[in-house]
């Protein structure tokens, strides 16, 4: 037998709740009673249930006799009901909790979710770790380290009809030099795949642009 019972929350709007003598009485049936058949002189005694009378009830839960008896009468055919068997040396009774294995059964653990078919993205990323960088990436990558190596390879990858890889590397030197100029951050390298950065003259003339010193000055910085 387990050392604990589960008692619902929802006893609470129970009708006997406020009665104490009901309430204690049916705690101790829910302690006494079988979480598996078992065997009394020949009689079985499923889950859910117990033999006792009313004077060792009396006795276990410390609530006169009249009063258990009066108690068991309001909840008989709602909350519990009994039967009567009989021995040689005397009779007992085998009462039935009703809603035992509504209220004490172990949750049915949730089936698991099937997981998610990978989007198109994540496919993508998957392809790219499996592929070796490829050797214009690994002559490029040394002049640009900016952000994580697998990111801009991943968007090396993304990037289609690139340029040489002599252009891009001369561009990623010019950006480099312009973002210093222009107090501006330089974007990781898979940003600066993904925006094709490698397609855009870094200038301040064809930015529109003038150096952080200059526009100091002209803010009288």
């Amino acid at each position: 037998m387990s050392d604990h019972v589960k008692l619902w929350r929802k006893i609470r709007k129970w009708r006997w709740f406020h009665d104490d003598h009901c309430l204690r009485l049916f705690i101790h049936m829910l302690l006494e009673a079988n979480e598996e058949p078992s065997d009394f002189m020949g009689h079985r005694v499923g889950r859910g249930e117990f033999v006792a009378g009313r004077g060792k009830l009396s006795g276990d839960t410390g609530i006169a006799e009249h009063l258990v008896r009066t108690r068991m009468l309001w909840m008989r055919g709602k909350e519990i009901d009994w039967r009567t068997i009989e021995t040689e040396e005397r009779s007992y009774s085998i009462i039935t909790l009703l809603n035992y294995d509504e209220h004490q059964r172990e949750p049915v653990p949730e089936a698991p979710k099937p997981p998610r078919p990978p989007t198109e993205y994540q496919k993508k990323v998957a392809a790219a770790k499996r592929k070796p960088y490829s050797k214009d990436f690994e002559e490029w990558w040394p002049h640009y380290m900016v952000g994580a190596k697998g990111g801009a390879w991943f968007g090396w990858l993304e990037a289609v009809n690139k340029p040489p890889v002599e252009e891009i590397i001369a561009n990623t030197i010019q950006y480099k030099a312009y973002c210093k100029s222009a107090g501006r951050l330089v974007a990781d390298g898979q940003g600066y795949m993904r925006q094709r950065y490698f397609d855009t003259e870094w200038s301040h003339e064809a930015q529109g642009t003038k150096p952080e010193q200059e526009e100091g000055l002209r803010y009288g910085l």
